[in-house]
């Protein structure tokens, strides 16, 4: 069985739209079925498929997940993953010794909505498309010897997808699954603080891929 309960700052429209899904839910429709939250985390144990340059491909970047599920054959979800690292170095040119400070950072966000059904009592299958935004930065600054302002370049991608999944539900508040996923991703052109005035330039990317997760999900 599903674990169910009696009813009673995110960026971009992927977030407004998730929200506007709990305040659009019909009264009548939430009077005649049970409306429970909970929230989980999704880990991809292999590296995220991205761009060839590897802005977007931190190795097992796990997701936070927000959930509603209303009545026995409706759900949605809003998701979210961060990752940041940060380095320094000391480098040598013509004029001496100089620092290389870096500071790179990953930002995702994305919402689904499924249909989901039960073979059991204890298991739930559910199925939809999913849609959501890419954020990668990194920034250089130096100090030192060099005589370089620092610089930042950032890219964005839209990605969408259909996910599959199955959970078992261990008590009335927890349960473990897995989920499959295709995704298409594309990269726009990425902004650069300092532009280069030489070729290549432009450069923009289409993905798609294949993944499979692991999930975990607390039901409130």
């Amino acid at each position: 069985m599903r674990p169910r309960t009696t009813s009673g700052g995110n960026p971009g429209s992927v977030s407004v739209l998730f929200l506007l899904l709990f305040v659009l839910v019909p009264a009548g429709a939430a009077a005649q079925e049970k409306v429970t939250f909970g929230m989980g985390i999704s880990f991809n144990p292999a590296a995220i498929a991205g761009d060839t340059s590897a802005h977007f491909q931190p190795a097992g970047l796990a997701d936070i997940q927000f959930f509603m599920q209303v009545g026995p054959h409706f759900r949605a979800d809003l998701i979210s993953g961060l990752y940041h690292h940060t380095s320094d170095q000391t480098l040598m040119d013509a004029a001496g010794p100089y620092t290389m400070h870096l500071t790179g950072t990953v930002f995702r966000v994305g919402m689904g909505v499924y249909y989901t059904w039960e073979p059991d009592t204890a298991f739930t299958l559910y199925a939809g498309p999913r849609v959501g935004i890419l954020y990668s930065s990194l920034e250089a600054d130096y100090a030192g010897s060099v005589n370089a302002p620092g610089n930042q370049t950032i890219w964005g991608a839209f990605f969408w997808g259909l996910s599959f999944g199955a959970e078992y539900a261990l008590s009335a508040h927890f349960s473990l699954g897995g989920e499959f996923r295709t995704t298409s991703t594309g990269f726009g052109v990425p902004n650069e603080l300092y532009p280069s005035s030489t070729y290549p330039r432009d450069y923009k990317q289409n993905v798609f891929s294949t993944d499979a997760l692991i999930l975990a999900r607390l039901y409130f």
